[in-house]
């Protein structure tokens, strides 16, 4: 855990929805749309190269997990998945993480006007006003009907 990073959390915090030996999922505090959630590993790990072999391995079943537990709350016909790994390619939190989204059709004017809007608002910081922010109540209330 390194102090002052927003993924870096303790096995006791309610700030999560999913949580194994190597994973855990968050739901966004600035959802772009409605079940949008993060997967983050809970070692800190800047960097998509610094995951390890087993890492590796549980990436993708875990975040597989994850989107069945989102379907099930989130009504949606896909999901935009994405990784900024790096500055230059818009990461902005020290810490590797993978956007989950829930997607509808007709959600947003264009399909891919997702992606504008996170790098918009991840430029103006987790708290812009492009996004509105959840209270903590919202969402520990989130997390709680998530982990149900």
């Amino acid at each position: 855990m390194v102090a002052n990073c927003p993924f870096c959390l303790s096995d006791n915090s309610e700030m999560y929805f999913m949580r194994d030996k190597l994973f855990t999922a968050l739901y966004n505090r600035s959802p772009i749309l409605p079940g949008h959630s993060l997967i983050v590993p809970n070692r800190h790990v800047e960097r998509f190269n610094e995951l390890t072999e087993d890492e590796l391995k549980w990436i993708l079943p875990f975040t597989k997990s994850v989107v069945a537990k989102l379907s099930n709350f989130f009504p949606n016909t896909g999901f935009d998945w994405t990784i900024q790994d790096g500055n230059s390619a818009g990461q902005t939190v020290g810490h590797f993480h993978i956007h989950l989204i829930p997607r509808r059709d007709k959600d947003l004017p264009d399909p891919g006007d997702w992606y504008q809007l996170l790098e918009n608002a991840e430029n103006q910081n987790l708290d812009s006003h492009f996004r509105s922010r959840l209270s903590e109540i919202e969402l520990l209330e989130i997390n709680k009907k998530l982990r149900s």
